[in-house]
């Protein structure tokens, strides 16, 4: 399709929802959302359209970063996947294709109301995304007690100046 057809569509679709205000906060927002681009690279855009969107190569286990393949069957953490029903760039479909991929025993996907952009910043999010998730991760996260000086505790006693710098190392990991 072209772009044309792409911008064609989108401009019937506002017509179609305008009795709709959460569309047109949706519609706004990508506006907003759109018009802050920085310019992209055409080779570097061009390959990524080719190798990501049309050969699919990440999920087909083909896609190279710096000379090794990204192989999503290695990934084994905990994964929570969020989509949105009517995301026309990451469809459902597409996210179940990638979920499949991906090596993890503990992999959830939840479907929300929303697009692309809706899914997590529309009205619906706090509801359909943000409780779940928070619900999600607490389930999986081990609460630790805490004492200053108590021998009991399950937390290093380690001055936060060095924890700190622990935490600000492992963000700076290179991968």
């Amino acid at each position: 399709m072209s772009v044309y057809g792409l911008m064609g569509n989108r401009y019937a679709d506002l017509f179609m929802n305008l009795w709709n205000r959460e569309y047109i906060k949706g519609f706004d927002a990508m506006n907003q959302w759109t018009r802050q681009f920085i310019d992209y690279p055409q080779a570097a855009f061009t390959q990524f359209m080719r190798d990501f969107m049309r050969k699919n190569k990440l999920v087909r286990g083909k896609m190279q970063f710096r000379g090794k393949t990204a192989d999503l069957s290695q990934v084994k953490s905990s994964l929570l996947a969020i989509g949105g029903k009517t995301d026309q760039i990451s469809t459902p479909a597409a996210v179940r294709v990638a979920m499949r991929a991906v090596g993890s025993q503990d992999k959830q996907l939840l479907l929300a109301p929303g697009g692309h952009m809706g899914v997590l910043a529309g009205s619906t999010a706090p509801e359909h995304v943000w409780t779940p998730t928070a619900k999600w991760l607490a389930q999986r996260s081990e609460l630790l007690p805490f004492s200053k000086k108590s021998k009991k505790s399950k937390i290093p006693n380690t001055p936060i100046s060095k924890q700190k710098k622990q935490v600000a190392n492992r963000r700076s990991t290179k991968y």
